[in-house]
């Protein structure tokens, strides 16, 4: 019949209309960035985080396991004449202070108000800078060229 379609023809869409992928691939990319870009600073929060609760766990295993006749204290002890060390402290307190001294590690500022007292405390922060400069380097540029192609 002249006025029917053939079936080929019934099945196939018009080449003016883009498929619906393809209208929706911009918006998933940007989402997939903005994903990434979170996952990224998850993961320097979780850095950040280990960090300091093994700044604190080495400093409480001197405490049990290192003192010795020299009298090196750890950093808790020296810190704002003890009170970290104190066990009326806050947990809260204590994690708060430690997770402080991992991100300026991190970051590479450094104020220098926790500083490490013993031979153990000072390895640990060698091969944080070391670790930490590391891996916080890779993540931040990972974000910078995340954001450039935004």
């Amino acid at each position: 019949m002249p006025g029917e379609l053939s079936p080929h023809r019934a099945r196939t869409r018009p080449h003016s209309k883009t498929p619906p992928l393809t209208r929706c691939a911009p918006a998933l990319l940007q989402l997939q960035r903005g994903l990434r870009i979170a996952v990224l600073i998850i993961k320097m929060l979780f850095l950040g985080h280990m960090l300091g609760c093994l700044w604190y766990g080495v400093s409480a295993l001197y405490d049990v396991v290192g003192v010795d006749e020299s009298g090196e204290t750890s950093w808790r002890a020296s810190y704002a004449d003890g009170v970290v060390a104190d066990a009326s402290t806050p947990m809260d307190v204590r994690y708060l202070i430690s997770a402080y001294w991992a991100v300026v590690t991190m970051t590479t500022v450094g104020y220098g108000d926790l500083t490490p007292q013993n031979e153990l405390e000072v390895i640990f922060c060698c091969l944080s800078i070391l670790f930490s400069a590391l891996t916080f380097g890779y993540m931040l540029s990972n974000v910078g060229v995340l954001i450039a192609s935004i």
